[in-house]
């Protein structure tokens, strides 16, 4: 937009700032639809097992650590190492666990087991 913008407490901010607040709060409100969807298919996997509270203690085990250890790794990244450093480890850790379900998914289910879903 090119609008500069000067708050109070942290000063002159660049001129992305605007748009990047516009699109993080669609991202939340886009997320406030994923969410409860989310919780819905945990809580229908645990009703199959018998115990809808061990599968949300499995969620959070999942995805806590990595809500905080991302950040924090992708930071130190930047900063110590190079921007295109966090793209590169972000991405392995996306191929990592696309490789880890495809073996799970083959290990229980067979090698066939995309072709019959």
């Amino acid at each position: 937009l090119g609008a500069d913008v000067t708050l109070p407490i942290l000063g002159d901010l660049p001129p992305a700032y605007l748009p990047l607040v516009a699109l993080s709060g669609l991202l939340g409100v886009a997320d406030s639809f994923r969410e409860p969807a989310s919780m819905a298919l945990f809580a229908d996997e645990g009703t199959d097992e018998g115990g809808v509270a061990s599968s949300f203690g499995i969620r959070e085990l999942v995805w806590r650590p990595g809500s905080v250890a991302g950040p924090l790794i992708a930071g130190w990244l930047m900063v110590e190492v190079s921007m295109a450093a966090v793209f590169y480890v972000g991405g392995a850790f996306a191929i990592t666990g696309v490789l880890a379900f495809l073996a799970i998914l083959a290990r229980d289910h067979g090698r066939a087991a995309l072709t019959t879903w």
